[in-house]
């Protein structure tokens, strides 16, 4: 069996909306219970982990056994691939739903990565891989790929 391999088709900068900000907010933190400096340091901290969101679009050529979305990181967090979904080769139609890896060994896989750092590659199950420079998201990933907040 030829050998796997995995190639970044892109890095997209995901760009949040100022009503999901708030949404995140009211969900991860009881503002009503902070103090106003402990609302400042809050709002901060979740405009830092917003701010640094990238959508990954993957090639994924000869899986195997070995192969874990859960694998997909880079060094230095603790972040991992989150709402994963499968397409076909070429992009254009979903093969598999979030947390489920499609039966077929040649795919894409695009997942969001709180904390991404451009400079750093991306841990998989094959090694680590480079990253090429941030992207504008395109739209029509946007519309495949919401981005729901999950606490």
């Amino acid at each position: 069996m030829p050998e796997p391999k995995i190639k970044v088709i892109g890095a997209y900068k995901y760009e949040y909306t100022q009503e999901l900000f708030e949404q995140a907010f009211q969900s991860k933190y009881r503002p009503e219970r902070l103090t106003k400096e402990q609302v400042k340091q809050a709002r901060e901290y979740l405009k830092e982990e917003l701010g640094n969101i990238a959508l990954l679009e993957l090639l994924v050529e000869n899986a195997d056994a070995e192969y874990d979305a859960g694998d997909f990181s880079q060094l230095g967090t603790d972040q991992a691939a989150y709402n994963e979904r499968y397409l076909d080769t070429e992009g254009k139609k979903f093969i598999a739903d979030a947390y489920k890896t499609p039966k077929v060994a040649n795919f894409r896989v695009l997942f969001f990565l709180h904390f991404f750092y451009p400079a750093q590659p991306l841990k998989t199950s094959y090694g680590e891989i480079p990253v090429p420079p941030l992207q504008p998201m395109p739209k029509h990933l946007a519309e495949l790929m919401p981005y729901e907040y999950v606490d």
